[in-house]
């Protein structure tokens, strides 16, 4: 992971051009052989504390699809005031490993009377092979309840309904990473998967997670966890 030299420089241009609380830059995913630019999904420009209310937090988690994010959840691509860290942190559960960059960036637009998006993308990702997204582990679960419970104390409606939807994704996350291992740890991460879809969270996440506008795929996927058809789910994804 890097960044261009003019990266912070932008970003912080722009936050003193616009005295925005947040200002929120592009990403750069680089590849072994290519490279993809991950803009944000709400339009570039200034969003007063109305707009922030009304336009941004509703798409912060989910602005179309399973998932795709209004605002890219990396703080990394952020400059955010100090006095607004200040109000978010105290709400970030410090034992999240997996999402962390969500909850600050969830809590912060909360925070938040005004907001700058700019198309800007000089931050380098690269995911590597051991990245918590890419990689099993027997506490993952435990870091989505972690995580669910401190996003679920944000109480704005318009967050909420996204909120479960956003965990049924990470819920099929865990679910592929499952799928995807050797035939010798069939059985154990098979047991894994369907202990996962029976906890009285996912079931509840599952039932109120919204599938409108979702693909027939991403329906599928929704219905199939719902019902807990581990056979299924693990010869399809």
């Amino acid at each position: 992971k890097c960044y261009d030299v003019d990266m912070y420089e932008t970003l912080m241009g722009k936050a003193a051009e616009t005295a925005a609380d947040m200002v929120v830059g592009a990403i750069l995913l680089d590849y072994p052989h290519a490279r993809k630019t991950t803009h944000n999904l709400l339009p570039e420009g200034f969003y007063d504390a109305d707009a922030v209310r009304t336009q941004v937090l509703p798409h912060v988690l989910v602005h179309s699809g399973f998932v795709r994010f209004g605002l890219i959840p990396g703080v990394v691509v952020k400059v955010i005031k100090k006095s607004i860290l200040e109000k978010a942190l105290p709400h970030v559960d410090n034992r999240i490993r997996m999402g962390e960059d969500v909850a600050i960036t969830a809590y912060s637009v909360c925070a938040a009377q005004t907001l700058c998006i700019v198309d800007h993308a000089a931050y380098h990702y690269v995911q590597g092979e051991d990245s918590m997204l890419r990689t099993f582990s027997p506490t993952r679960f435990d870091n989505l309840r972690i995580l669910y419970a401190c996003l679920s104390d944000i109480s704005e409606p318009e967050f909420q309904k996204q909120l479960d939807l956003y965990m049924a994704y990470l819920i099929f996350l865990t679910v592929a990473e499952c799928v995807q291992k050797s035939d010798g740890e069939k059985t154990e991460k098979h047991r894994f998967v369907r202990d996962m879809l029976s906890d009285a969270m996912t079931v509840s996440v599952l039932r109120r997670a919204r599938s409108a506008g979702l693909s027939y795929k991403d329906r599928l996927k929704l219905f199939l966890m719902r019902h807990r058809m581990v056979s299924v789910l693990m010869r399809v994804f």
